[in-house]
Protein backbone atom coordinates (compact mmCIF):
# COMPACT_ATOMS: atom_id res chain seq x y z
CA UNK A 1 0.00 0.00 0.00
CA UNK A 2 1.04 3.54 -0.77
CA UNK A 3 2.24 5.35 2.35
CA UNK A 4 0.80 8.54 0.96
CA UNK A 5 -2.33 6.46 1.44
CA UNK A 6 -1.55 5.13 4.94
CA UNK A 7 -2.29 8.22 6.77
CA UNK A 8 -5.33 9.08 4.22
CA UNK A 9 -7.18 6.29 5.96
CA UNK A 10 -6.14 6.38 9.62
CA UNK A 11 -7.82 9.96 9.45
CA UNK A 12 -10.81 8.70 8.04
CA UNK A 13 -11.36 5.52 10.48
CA UNK A 14 -10.88 8.22 13.09
CA UNK A 15 -13.39 10.33 11.81
CA UNK A 16 -16.10 7.38 11.10
CA UNK A 17 -15.77 6.23 14.85
CA UNK A 18 -15.98 9.66 16.45
CA UNK A 19 -19.33 9.96 14.68
CA UNK A 20 -19.99 6.74 15.01
CA UNK A 21 -20.17 7.64 19.38
CA UNK A 22 -23.12 7.93 20.62
CA UNK A 23 -23.96 11.60 22.09
CA UNK A 24 -24.39 12.32 25.54
CA UNK A 25 -28.27 12.85 26.48
CA UNK A 26 -28.94 15.77 28.65
CA UNK A 27 -29.21 13.49 31.90
CA UNK A 28 -26.05 12.07 31.41
CA UNK A 29 -24.59 15.73 30.90
CA UNK A 30 -26.38 16.36 34.09
CA UNK A 31 -24.95 13.40 36.09
CA UNK A 32 -21.40 14.64 35.63
CA UNK A 33 -22.20 17.95 37.21
CA UNK A 34 -24.03 16.59 40.52
CA UNK A 35 -22.02 16.38 43.46
CA UNK A 36 -22.95 13.91 46.71
CA UNK A 37 -21.04 15.32 50.19
CA UNK A 38 -21.49 14.92 53.46
CA UNK A 39 -22.86 10.95 54.15
CA UNK A 40 -23.41 10.29 57.24
CA UNK A 41 -24.53 6.65 58.86
CA UNK A 42 -26.59 7.34 61.60
CA UNK A 43 -28.96 5.46 63.99
CA UNK A 44 -32.56 5.10 63.13
CA UNK A 45 -34.85 5.97 65.49
CA UNK A 46 -35.78 2.30 65.86
CA UNK A 47 -32.94 -0.17 66.14
CA UNK A 48 -33.53 -2.26 62.99
CA UNK A 49 -32.91 0.50 61.25
CA UNK A 50 -30.24 2.86 60.48
CA UNK A 51 -30.13 6.83 58.22
CA UNK A 52 -27.96 7.25 55.86
CA UNK A 53 -27.84 11.54 55.45
CA UNK A 54 -25.94 13.11 52.98
CA UNK A 55 -26.65 16.56 50.52
CA UNK A 56 -26.99 16.87 46.91
CA UNK A 57 -25.22 19.78 45.26
CA UNK A 58 -26.83 20.82 41.27
CA UNK A 59 -24.06 22.12 39.27
CA UNK A 60 -26.25 21.96 36.11
CA UNK A 61 -27.93 24.60 34.33
CA UNK A 62 -31.35 22.49 34.68
CA UNK A 63 -33.32 21.94 38.02
CA UNK A 64 -33.30 18.34 38.94
CA UNK A 65 -37.17 16.75 40.18
CA UNK A 66 -35.84 12.97 40.57
CA UNK A 67 -32.44 11.32 41.23
CA UNK A 68 -31.90 7.43 42.22
CA UNK A 69 -28.95 7.13 44.60
CA UNK A 70 -26.89 3.69 44.14
CA UNK A 71 -26.31 2.83 48.17
CA UNK A 72 -22.85 1.04 48.69
CA UNK A 73 -21.87 -0.15 52.57
CA UNK A 74 -18.54 -0.34 54.15
CA UNK A 75 -17.79 -2.97 56.64
CA UNK A 76 -14.56 -2.81 59.08
CA UNK A 77 -12.51 -3.96 56.34
CA UNK A 78 -13.57 -0.89 54.57
CA UNK A 79 -14.81 -3.27 51.60
CA UNK A 80 -17.56 -1.78 49.77
CA UNK A 81 -20.82 -4.05 49.46
CA UNK A 82 -23.43 -2.79 46.56
CA UNK A 83 -26.78 -2.35 49.14
CA UNK A 84 -29.80 -0.98 47.13
CA UNK A 85 -30.91 1.57 45.06
CA UNK A 86 -33.17 4.46 45.60
CA UNK A 87 -35.45 6.70 43.76
CA UNK A 88 -35.60 10.42 45.51
CA UNK A 89 -38.25 12.77 44.64
CA UNK A 90 -36.81 16.03 45.59
CA UNK A 91 -36.60 19.20 43.55
CA UNK A 92 -33.48 20.40 43.40
CA UNK A 93 -32.30 23.88 41.26
CA UNK A 94 -29.49 25.05 39.48
CA UNK A 95 -26.78 26.26 41.58
CA UNK A 96 -28.55 24.98 45.26
CA UNK A 97 -27.82 22.18 47.57
CA UNK A 98 -30.06 19.96 49.53
CA UNK A 99 -30.58 17.58 52.16
CA UNK A 100 -31.74 14.41 52.43
CA UNK A 101 -32.35 11.08 53.85
CA UNK A 102 -32.21 7.22 53.03
CA UNK A 103 -33.31 4.56 54.91
CA UNK A 104 -31.74 1.42 55.72
CA UNK A 105 -31.68 -1.84 57.69
CA UNK A 106 -29.62 -2.20 61.20
CA UNK A 107 -26.41 -5.01 60.57
CA UNK A 108 -23.94 -4.50 63.04
CA UNK A 109 -21.18 -4.97 60.33
CA UNK A 110 -22.89 -1.77 58.26
CA UNK A 111 -20.10 0.97 59.55
CA UNK A 112 -20.53 3.65 56.94
CA UNK A 113 -22.01 4.25 53.37
CA UNK A 114 -21.36 5.78 50.15
CA UNK A 115 -23.83 7.18 47.45
CA UNK A 116 -23.38 7.46 44.35
CA UNK A 117 -26.01 8.91 41.57
CA UNK A 118 -27.43 6.62 38.80
CA UNK A 119 -30.03 8.19 37.45
CA UNK A 120 -31.57 11.95 37.32
CA UNK A 121 -35.05 13.38 35.98
CA UNK A 122 -34.82 16.51 34.91
CA UNK A 123 -37.26 19.06 35.23
CA UNK A 124 -38.55 22.55 33.46
CA UNK A 125 -37.74 26.10 35.14
CA UNK A 126 -40.91 26.61 36.61
CA UNK A 127 -41.59 24.27 39.58
CA UNK A 128 -44.35 21.72 39.25
CA UNK A 129 -47.71 22.70 40.74
CA UNK A 130 -48.10 21.48 44.57
CA UNK A 131 -51.68 21.66 45.96
CA UNK A 132 -52.00 23.26 49.15
CA UNK A 133 -53.95 21.18 51.60
CA UNK A 134 -56.69 23.99 53.20
CA UNK A 135 -55.46 24.14 57.20
CA UNK A 136 -58.24 23.02 59.52
CA UNK A 137 -60.11 26.16 61.04
CA UNK A 138 -59.81 26.35 63.76
CA UNK A 139 -56.79 23.95 64.15
CA UNK A 140 -56.02 20.90 66.57
CA UNK A 141 -51.96 20.32 66.10
CA UNK A 142 -50.44 17.58 67.28
CA UNK A 143 -47.57 18.69 69.65
CA UNK A 144 -43.85 18.24 69.60
CA UNK A 145 -42.64 15.00 71.28
CA UNK A 146 -44.91 12.47 70.50
CA UNK A 147 -42.98 9.08 69.90
CA UNK A 148 -43.51 5.58 69.29
CA UNK A 149 -41.92 2.50 70.94
CA UNK A 150 -42.45 -1.38 70.64
CA UNK A 151 -43.39 -3.25 73.93
CA UNK A 152 -43.83 -7.21 73.44
CA UNK A 153 -45.93 -7.91 70.19
CA UNK A 154 -47.61 -4.34 69.93
CA UNK A 155 -46.12 -0.81 69.15
CA UNK A 156 -47.57 2.05 70.77
CA UNK A 157 -48.08 5.79 69.20
CA UNK A 158 -48.11 8.33 72.39
CA UNK A 159 -48.26 11.90 72.16
CA UNK A 160 -51.07 14.69 73.26
CA UNK A 161 -52.71 17.34 70.19
CA UNK A 162 -53.62 20.91 71.52
CA UNK A 163 -56.94 22.91 70.34
CA UNK A 164 -55.39 25.95 68.92
CA UNK A 165 -58.34 27.77 67.98
CA UNK A 166 -61.33 29.34 69.32
CA UNK A 167 -63.89 27.32 69.24
CA UNK A 168 -64.90 23.59 71.40
CA UNK A 169 -63.95 20.66 69.55
CA UNK A 170 -66.08 17.42 70.62
CA UNK A 171 -64.91 14.87 68.14
CA UNK A 172 -60.87 14.37 66.93
CA UNK A 173 -59.40 11.60 65.37
CA UNK A 174 -55.92 10.69 65.10
CA UNK A 175 -54.33 8.72 62.52
CA UNK A 176 -50.52 6.74 62.29
CA UNK A 177 -49.58 5.28 58.97
CA UNK A 178 -46.62 2.58 59.77
CA UNK A 179 -43.96 2.38 56.95
CA UNK A 180 -41.08 0.56 55.80
CA UNK A 181 -37.45 1.00 55.42
CA UNK A 182 -38.53 2.23 52.16
CA UNK A 183 -41.31 5.22 53.24
CA UNK A 184 -43.89 2.94 51.91
CA UNK A 185 -47.47 3.04 54.65
CA UNK A 186 -47.69 -0.82 55.03
CA UNK A 187 -50.53 -0.11 57.81
CA UNK A 188 -52.16 2.38 59.71
CA UNK A 189 -54.53 2.39 62.98
CA UNK A 190 -56.28 5.49 64.86
CA UNK A 191 -57.37 6.62 67.78
CA UNK A 192 -60.70 9.13 68.70
CA UNK A 193 -61.80 10.74 71.62
CA UNK A 194 -64.95 12.94 72.20
CA UNK A 195 -64.32 14.81 74.99
CA UNK A 196 -64.81 18.51 74.79
CA UNK A 197 -61.42 19.96 73.88
CA UNK A 198 -61.56 23.77 75.04
CA UNK A 199 -59.40 26.72 73.43
CA UNK A 200 -56.01 26.15 74.75
CA UNK A 201 -56.47 22.55 76.17
CA UNK A 202 -54.65 19.54 75.44
CA UNK A 203 -55.27 16.06 75.50
CA UNK A 204 -52.96 12.88 75.29
CA UNK A 205 -53.83 10.42 72.96
CA UNK A 206 -52.26 6.20 72.36
CA UNK A 207 -52.78 4.30 68.86
CA UNK A 208 -52.15 0.20 69.44
CA UNK A 209 -51.09 -1.89 66.43
CA UNK A 210 -49.60 -5.22 66.23
CA UNK A 211 -45.91 -5.04 65.33
CA UNK A 212 -44.09 -6.08 62.51
CA UNK A 213 -40.67 -6.30 61.69
CA UNK A 214 -41.50 -4.30 58.31
CA UNK A 215 -42.46 -1.57 60.14
CA UNK A 216 -39.31 1.23 60.27
CA UNK A 217 -40.61 4.66 61.75
CA UNK A 218 -43.90 6.11 61.46
CA UNK A 219 -46.08 9.64 61.05
CA UNK A 220 -49.22 10.80 62.42
CA UNK A 221 -51.91 13.06 60.98
CA UNK A 222 -55.20 14.82 62.40
CA UNK A 223 -57.35 13.25 60.19
CA UNK A 224 -60.97 14.36 61.41
CA UNK A 225 -62.27 16.94 63.58
CA UNK A 226 -65.50 18.17 64.60
CA UNK A 227 -66.96 21.42 66.75
CA UNK A 228 -69.33 21.92 69.12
Amino acid sequence: MNQKVLPVLLFAMLLLSACAAPKETPEQQTLKQIEISDVRLTPGEHPDTKVIKASIKNNSYKPIDTFSVTILIKDDNEYLTNYDSRDIEMRVEPGKQKDFEVFIRNKPEYKAAELRVNNVELGTSTPKPVATPKPLEPPLTIQPGWKWVVEGNYCYVRGSVKNTGGRIIDYFKVTAKFQNDKGQVVDSGYTNDLLNLKPGEAQKFEIMHKYSAEIKYVSVEITDIAFK
